[in-house]
């Protein structure tokens, strides 16, 4: 809530940002969360909450770096990180797991549902390149996510969402 406030209020939100970066890494650490040990299905999930320390440590540079008066310009970087790499994985990933298991398939990510994940996670890292760098290309980047973001999303609705229709 604080960093809301903040935000919303134009005040520089380090220390909420960095509140927040610094509960969500330790957290995460802790947790150790079992990549190799767990199925694809839940380390596309953990994964996702990966994205959230990212975001906050790209809001923490860009408002320390405006606190000393020589900003970094990030763009939009930060805010595309939890709405790309964290709420649209998480998006897939709870949607996919959920359609499978409530229609009595088992819940897994198979090859081709790897391969969306797959592109989820580039689709970010150009986003966030994109919003770091925007002298090299910032329009195309910007264009190839989009469309990335539709094809992702179409490939997706094709598979899962014809097993909700199913009888």
């Amino acid at each position: 809530m604080g960093k809301i406030i903040l935000e919303a209020l134009n005040i520089n939100a380090f220390v909420a940002d960095s509140l927040l970066f610094g509960i969500i890494t330790y957290e995460l650490i802790k947790w150790r969360l079992p990549f190799t040990k767990a199925p694809a299905i839940l380390w596309v999930l953990f994964l996702s909450i990966w994205w959230a320390p990212v975001a906050f440590g790209l809001f923490v540079v860009s408002d320390f770096s405006a606190l000393l008066g020589a900003p970094i310009y990030v763009e939009k970087s930060p805010l595309h990180t939890l709405a790309l790499g964290y709420f649209t994985t998480v998006l897939i990933g709870f949607g996919t797991r959920v359609i499978l298991g409530h229609s009595g398939r088992t819940p897994k990510a198979d090859a081709y549902a790897i391969v969306l994940f797959g592109l989820i996670q580039l689709m970010t890292l150009i986003r966030i390149v994109a919003g770091i760098f925007p002298q090299y290309g910032y329009l195309h980047a910007i264009l190839c996510v989009a469309g990335l973001w539709v094809i992702i999303f179409g490939l997706w609705a094709k598979r899962y969402i014809a097993i909700l229709f199913e009888k």
